[in-house]
């Protein structure tokens, strides 16, 4: 593995995504990769985006790299991954393979290594993150379990996992043709049958400000 592509949604939190670009161009144990894009998907910011801030963020470092995606309107952090899938789909050169993180520093930059070695030991399915320490609120925390039950009532499925992902580039036809990523990340993930492996991680604290998912934002 020597290319790898980044998603990361982004809401005006432009901030955290500086951060998190330099804590990725910082971390040994991405050092032996030969390309890393980051995909930030600008999703409908209200918040004025300063492109020679973001530039000024890569330290000389010719292997990272940092394209915006800019939608017209805010279309919500699912619809914001599968377009940034998308668009890496068509990308050339094409990559080996494809992270999807929060911008927020919840998925820390220093737990990439870990999904990428265990790629590396199971080449053929998608390694998610599943969590192990939280530092959600209790009503949150409940929300969650409460979201999981009805998901599992609906489909028969249970779901684990969130967006902190890595998957081979070969995967991408076909989670993009699952239409269920457009409105749910992990449920697409689920409807696609692509095998997976879990690495338990831990949830990381916000570079800045607060979470903008709490439990409206869930419940919809």
């Amino acid at each position: 593995m020597q290319r790898i592509a980044i998603v990361i949604p982004v809401f005006n939190d432009w901030p955290s995504l500086g951060k998190l670009i330099e804590e990725i161009e910082d971390q040994e144990g991405l050092r032996h990769l030969s390309v890393i894009h980051i995909v930030a998907v600008n999703d409908g910011s209200t918040n004025a985006f300063n492109p020679i801030v973001i530039s000024s963020l890569i330290k000389n470092d010719a292997r990272l790299h940092v394209s915006i995606l800019h939608l017209k309107r805010n279309v919500g952090h699912q619809n914001a991954i599968a377009t940034g899938l998308g668009w890496i789909e068509q990308a050339e050169p094409a990559f080996d393979a494809v992270a999807v993180m929060d911008g927020d520093g919840e998925d820390r930059p220093q737990d990439l290594p870990l999904l990428i070695k265990a790629a590396e030991q199971h080449p053929h399915k998608i390694i998610m993150a599943t969590r192990g320490k939280r530092r959600e609120s209790l009503m949150f925390r409940t929300g969650y379990i409460i979201y999981k039950s009805v998901f599992w009532l609906l489909t028969g499925q249970k779901i684990t996992f969130g967006n902190f992902s890595l998957l081979p580039a070969s995967c991408l036809p076909q989670l993009t043709n699952a239409h269920e990523i457009w409105h749910s990340y992990a449920g697409g993930i689920l409807r696609s049958k692509i095998p997976r492996y879990m690495v338990r991680i831990d949830r990381g604290l916000r570079y800045y400000g607060q979470s903008k998912m709490n439990l409206t934002a869930l419940i919809q």
